[in-house]
């Protein structure tokens, strides 16, 4: 006889779990970008408030760099990784100021995925810096918003003072000017 009570009870328990993660699913970001403005959009502190996407680049099929506005009028970067049920933000960079004029490049970098993996984003401020080189990687540029940024992503350990600024003719540069 208990038996007979065990199986729908069983097959209820089965339905509501899977409806549920239906649910979660259906609700979860299913994109980098809506991710960050579901999660930042309303931050109360201006330093992470996300209030425009400066740009999108997809390092991968699982993450994305989001490179963004927040707050202040200053810059952030935010890693967004590929999930099960969608994405989640699993790190933010502090801010840089868009403009300066004391410095060549202003840098952040930070790691991530509990400290296996590592970012590094910045703004040249100089036309004179060519290229940026962190833990042996060059990092990658690109303009948009009328501000040449730069970043470098890679794995293993974190050396967040080590980076070196060369010119066209591949010499060294200062960090001020």
């Amino acid at each position: 006889m208990s038996n007979k009570r065990t199986k729908p009870a069983i097959v209820i328990i089965f339905a509501i779990c899977v409806f549920s993660f239906i649910i979660i699913w259906y609700n979860q970001p299913k994109t980098p970008l809506t991710v960050l403005e579901k999660g930042y959009m309303s931050k109360q502190e201006k330093i992470l408030r996300y209030s425009g996407l400066i740009e999108q680049i997809d390092i991968n099929p699982k993450e994305s760099l989001l490179f963004y506005f927040n707050g202040n009028g200053n810059v952030n970067c935010a890693v967004a990784e590929k999930r099960l049920t969608g994405y989640k933000i699993v790190d933010v960079n502090a801010e840089l100021a868009p403009y300066r004029e004391d410095l060549r490049v202003g840098l952040y970098g930070s790691t991530y995925n509990k400290g296996s993996k590592w970012v590094y984003f910045g703004i040249i401020y100089d036309d004179s810096v060519e290229k940026i080189v962190w833990n042996d990687t060059e990092g990658i540029r690109l303009n948009s918003s009328d501000m040449d940024l730069v970043y470098a992503v890679g794995d293993g350990e974190f050396k967040g003072n080590e980076y070196y600024l060369y010119d066209v003719n591949g010499n060294q540069l200062e960090h001020h000017r």
